[in-house]
């Protein structure tokens, strides 16, 4: 059994090992819509009617002792987000703007009646 072994590991084709014998079979999926898979925890997914069925994923290989790169470019990223926010910025000021005009208009025109 898998508490009570000695070493245990996955190897590239996703076969569990325990002490030299495979005891289980990983099986690696796909997904036709996988932004409805919902998030269970921090790093696990959970299947949803609306993600569709799961598929046989093709060709994988699993690599032990890998840790996976982030899939976004950190540069690209900051950049976005620093034009987001000056974005929002401008967005704010306009407002302030268009509300400081309102109230010289009201106060203008409340003095004229």
């Amino acid at each position: 059994a898998l508490g009570d072994a000695i070493s245990c590991f996955i190897d590239d084709q996703g076969q569990v090992v325990a002490d030299g014998e495979v005891i289980a079979q990983l099986q690696i999926v796909a997904f036709e819509r996988p932004a409805y898979l919902r998030q269970v925890g921090r790093s696990l997914l959970a299947a949803t009617p609306q993600a569709g069925l799961p598929q046989p994923a093709g060709t994988v290989r699993l690599v032990r002792g890998a840790l996976e790169r982030a899939n976004v470019s950190v540069v690209e990223e900051m950049t976005a987000m620093v034009e987001a926010n000056r974005a929002y910025e401008m967005a704010a000021r306009s407002v302030t703007i268009q509300d400081e005009a309102t109230g010289r208009l009201i106060s203008t025109f409340s003095r004229v009646g």
